[in-house]
């Protein structure tokens, strides 16, 4: 759900009834259970681990089914969640997208093809 006139949809409060964030819901589909304890401290360390994730990953790739060339997105820079057009399951965090047509796939269900190699078009 989005942020209506400003009302969080889930704030997260500590023991003392403070408030920790009102981005829990974004949070926890970004990191899911990850993000507990949803600090500043944990966030960073989060960020820090994904940023390490996607340095092992190729910033663009053919993907077997589809015709355009997929570039690596996080909630950063373009991403967001999602739902995967190959598993059909939600994602968070890093995501391969088409920027022409919006197709998004986890890395892990990614399955690269040769460049030379006849296209079979999603």
């Amino acid at each position: 759900m989005p942020l209506t006139q400003g009302i969080p949809c889930l704030i997260i409060l500590a023991p003392n009834g403070k408030t920790i964030t009102k981005q829990g819901r974004n949070l926890i589909n970004l990191y899911r259970e990850n993000a507990y304890p949803f600090t500043e401290a944990r966030l960073e360390e989060l960020i820090k681990e994904m940023g390490e994730e996607a340095k092992k990953l190729p910033t663009s790739v053919r993907h077997v089914g589809h015709r355009h060339e997929l570039n690596l997105v996080s909630e950063g820079n373009g991403g967001g969640p999602f739902i995967c057009c190959e598993c059909d399951e939600q994602g968070s965090g890093w995501a391969y997208q088409c920027l022409e047509c919006g197709f998004e796939v986890h890395p892990k269900c990614v399955e690269t093809i040769n460049c030379n190699s006849p296209i079979n078009e999603r």
